[in-house]
């Protein structure tokens, strides 16, 4: 039964095909008894609202972000971390002469990192406060406009700083399915709210017919505040493991998936 659940979600998390959205997690970035844990993410924005001068809408498309998260625990309370992996993206924009433009980013650099505390409330309740910084760069492939588009070249680097704050129940079904075997995972959904400031810089030169467009500069988010929602998952019967799952709304529609290894 533990093998098939597994199974299913690393099938989840690896699978997905469709890059920054600043993941938050649960309240359980370690389990109980381990200082340190290796972590796989995988993070895709469906569609982000941003905003820019000399353009009508614009707009985060299809964006994927993939990398490694090394985490350590130097005290019960607090957990840093780190990451690094890579990112592709999509910008699309209207702008302000009506014509609609669509950048297409290569694969880049994502480096990030940042520190979560946790403190129980009560037993089972968990509240979390996080706070990390990330930073990217792709470089430009291809480019859609109205008119035939001749040329492109440059990349887009950017930033992002989130402070995130989640409160989580713990349900061991242990205690409730099979008190005397054991053998079932623990679950700890999670809700919280989050802001965060965005900003995507140009370094971009597309041409149509020769002639350069004036393409959107520093994009930022429209929308600084969001929702989180997600899921912690402990198999103990599988030593070290613990996964995670987490949509977000509002600011952005977007969803992540961890697969996390404790030393």
């Amino acid at each position: 039964m533990v093998k098939k659940i597994l199974l299913v979600l690393v099938v989840i998390v690896l699978s997905a095909q469709t890059a920054f959205a600043a993941y938050s997690g649960g309240t359980h970035p370690i389990v109980d008894g381990s200082l340190i844990a290796l972590a796989l993410e995988y993070d895709y924005v469906f569609d982000r609202d941003l905003t820019a001068s000399g353009v009508t809408e614009a707009g985060l498309d299809d964006a994927s972000a993939y990398y490694l998260k090394f985490s350590a625990q130097p005290t019960k309370f607090m957990s840093l971390y780190a990451k690094i992996g890579g990112t592709n993206f999509n910008v699309e924009s209207t702008l302000a002469n009506g014509n609609k433009l669509i950048e297409d980013y290569d694969t880049g650099l994502f480096i990030g990192g940042g520190v979560k505390v946790v403190y129980e409330l009560m037993p089972n309740v968990n509240v979390g406060i996080d706070n990390q910084f990330n930073w990217w760069k792709s470089d430009i492939v291809n480019a859609s406009y109205t008119a035939a588009v001749t040329d492109v070249t440059g990349d887009r680097s950017g930033w992002e700083y989130q402070l995130a704050g989640i409160l989580s129940y713990d349900i061991n079904w242990d205690e409730v399915v099979n008190p005397i075997h054991g053998g079932w995972p623990r679950f700890s959904p999670y809700v919280g709210v989050k802001y965060s400031k965005f900003e995507l810089d140009n370094n971009v030169i597309v041409k149509s017919g020769g002639t350069a467009l004036s393409i959107p500069g520093t994009l930022t988010n429209d929308n600084k505040a969001g929702f989180i929602y997600g899921l912690d998952i402990v198999f103990d019967d599988v030593g070290g493991f613990t996964f995670n799952l987490e949509g977000r709304l509002i600011d952005e529609t977007a969803i992540s998936g961890n697969i996390n290894y404790n030393f």
